[in-house]
């Protein structure tokens, strides 16, 4: 996920636990810094939260003067650049 060509390529998204692999930490430990971002991140606003219990994507296309958007909710695969 760190390359320079993971957008170009199809590889899979990795896991949590691939990402802590490769940074060398123990699962629970990413765990707690993602949590430690988040808190910070949020924690002088109620109104902001994070929800990840489902994708949507958002699609914006513009071609000249036309332009478009369309949403796409819980897509079974997420779309590359390409």
């Amino acid at each position: 996920m760190m390359s320079k060509d993971f957008l170009d390529n199809d590889s899979s998204i990795p896991s949590l636990k691939q990402i802590a692999i490769d940074l060398n930490l123990k699962p629970h430990e990413l765990r707690r810094q993602i949590k430690n971002v988040y808190e910070q991140f949020f924690e002088s606003d109620e109104y902001y939260s994070l929800d990840f219990s489902e994708t949507k994507i958002i699609f914006d296309l513009s071609y000249f003067k036309n332009r478009g958007n369309f949403k796409i909710k819980n897509a079974s695969h997420l779309p590359r650049i390409g």
